[in-house]
C-alpha cells in the first residue's frame, strides 16, 4: 500500500513537471524568408515584411507595413 502510494505521488510530480514545462516553453519565431534582397528601413511605426504572390511562389519582395496593416 505504502509503496502504491508513493509510486502514484512520484508519477503525478513527473507529470505535473512535463506538463508545466512545454506549457512555459515559448514557439520559435520564423528567422527565414524566401524574400531575396535587403530589408528596407521603414518609418517609424512600420516594419518591413516579406509578401508573396502565393504560398508555393517565389516571386516574393519586401514592403513596409504597420502591425494592424491587412
Amino acid at each position: 500500500m505504502r509503496n502504491t502510494i508513493l509510486t502514484t505521488l512520484m508519477f503525478g510530480t513527473a507529470a505535473a513537471f512535463i506538463v508545466g514545462t512545454v506549457a512555459s516553453t515559448p514557439a520559435p519565431t520564423p528567422t527565414v524568408s524566401r524574400c531575396i534582397g535587403i530589408k528596407p528601413i521603414c518609418e517609424p511605426g512600420k516594419h518591413p515584411i516579406c509578401i508573396c504572390e502565393s504560398d508555393i511562389s517565389l516571386n516574393c519582395k519586401w514592403i513596409c507595413a504597420s502591425p494592424g496593416a491587412q
